[in-house]
């Protein structure tokens, strides 16, 4: 079945145009034809035909920078200075995270996104526990979810963050090359190198 979602304004060459709508699939959830509303009148007669008089269409937006399992962390130590959160939160939760925790925590950041109009993300990931079961368990939430995804698998080997960040440059590099490898078929996730710039010589 097809329908027909027509806004009271719709963003189409870079302006705000009206009777405008969008045909979707609804079995596949895919884009079938953007245009003028008479013109899908004609093209899709028999289309389900939803209007939306008071609500504009724009496209998706992009987070271009997100931690997603640090959803798990809201409401810790949120009132403190970074380094204190730092410590009493993020360095002192986040090492016992397993597979299955990075996975709800991605699944409830990106499910949240996609309902506020956020349709790709790029997701800064660290905790890598010497291996990929975690970066796969980001992966996974963000398949299911079905937002594009962006993983930016940071390398981390200053000594003074927790073991379960940190890599040698080399595992770190063999490993982002694999992912990318086994994620290449799939066209709405990328595998991105993020080398972090932070040194113990620059923390201090």
């Amino acid at each position: 079945m097809l329908s027909v979602y027509e806004p009271a304004w719709m963003w189409v060459n870079n302006q705000f145009v009206a009777h405008y709508g969008v045909v979707v699939d609804d079995d596949t959830g895919t884009i079938v034809r953007v245009g003028p509303e008479k013109d899908l009148r004609r093209l899709f007669p028999q289309a389900r035909w939803i209007c939306w008089p008071q609500q504009a269409m724009v496209p998706g937006t992009i987070n271009t920078h997100n931690h997603s399992f640090q959803h798990l962390l809201r409401g810790i130590a949120v009132d403190q200075p970074f380094l204190v959160w730092r410590d009493r939160a993020l360095y002192r939760i986040t090492p016992h995270l397993n597979a299955e925790a990075i996975y709800l925590g991605a699944k409830l950041a990106f499910t949240e996104m996609v309902l506020n109009g956020i349709t790709t993300v790029v997701d800064f990931f660290y905790v890598h526990n010497h291996g990929l079961d975690n970066d796969w368990a980001v992966i996974q939430a963000a398949r299911d979810v079905g937002i594009r995804l962006v993983l930016a698998r940071t390398f981390y080997d200053w000594d003074g963050a927790p073991e379960a960040y940190r890599e040698t440059p080399d595992d770190a590099v063999y490993r982002t090359e694999e992912l990318a490898a086994r994620c290449a078929p799939d066209h709405a996730v990328f595998i991105h190198p993020a080398p972090t710039v932070c040194t113990a010589r620059r923390m201090r």
